[in-house]
This record gives structure tokens, sequence and C-alpha cells, in this order.
């Protein structure tokens, strides 16, 4: 189906490119070391435009604005360097740092950004901490999630 406009504006554009994931387990992150994450659960992919199962990667399906959200929860000792990094075609696109002020419950680190990418750019998600041990992204919509969709 193409682009429809209901009688109060409304446009709906069924290809749009949307999509939404999360681990599907959970992941082992080392310490000091930016890990990819294998987001092998979609809760949607409008275009099959994420490989859940080999790369763990989107590919843009068509040149525009991409609205890009990644979040990760960790469980780190206070003062511990937590990240969430977007690669694009294999270099830094958008990153976030935190430091925990507490121990001992999630500590939710994120990143909102909006990218002008070409077609067949790919996005990739990545983890990091310094905990000094490995800690673990629990595979829940809760914890650990991503979101890419064309916005123009």
């Amino acid at each position: 189906t193409h682009m429809t406009f209901d009688t109060n504006g409304i446009i709906g554009m069924p290809l749009q490119s949307s999509y939404s994931g999360t681990l599907s387990a959970i992941q082992t992150i080392a310490t000091g070391t930016w890990t990819k994450l294998s987001l092998a659960t979609e809760t949607y992919d409008k275009n099959n435009d994420f490989d859940s199962s080999t790369n763990y990667r989107f590919t843009v399906p068509v040149d525009g604005l991409y609205l890009c959200a990644f979040n990760c929860g960790f469980g780190l000792t206070a003062g511990n360097e937590c990240g969430v990094n977007i690669f694009k075609n294999g270099s830094e696109f958008a990153r976030r740092h935190d430091v925990p002020g507490e121990s001992g419950k999630h500590f939710h680190v994120n990143v909102v950004a909006i990218g002008d990418f070409d077609a067949s750019d790919y996005l990739e998600f990545y983890a990091f901490h310094t905990e000094g041990a490995d800690d673990t992204l629990t595979g829940s919509v809760e914890y650990t999630w991503v979101n890419v969709h064309k916005i123009a």
C-alpha cells in the first residue's frame, strides 16, 4: 500500500522503516571493553532492516533522517563508569557515559540522536563499563532496548 491521508490529516506510511528490539537473553559485557550487543529479539521490524541473527545491525534502506534511541540498564557498583554507543559504518555516531551514584540498582544509560543517513549505512549498538569484572545486561524491554525510525 501507499501513503494515505485520512479526513483528520493523519498520514499513514505503511512502508516507513521502523525497528524496535532487545536482547533475547542476558549478555555478558567485559569490563573496559566496548561490546556489540546481540539484539536478537525484534519487537517489530516493519521492513526487515535489522539483522537479528548474524550481524546485529540496522541497515538504512533509503536516504533520510532517522531517530535512534538506545538504552542499557547496568547493575554496577557506585562510581564505575558505564556507557552506550551507536556506531555508524564502524565509527562512533552517538555516545553517552555516566557514573552511578548508588550501588545495587539498575542504572540506565541512554542516548537519543537524529542522523541524516544514506541508503546502505549501517548502525550497531555497543555497551561499556569499568566495573573491574564482567557485568551482564538483561534481555528485556525494561532494561536494554533499541529503536530506529525513519522520520523524514
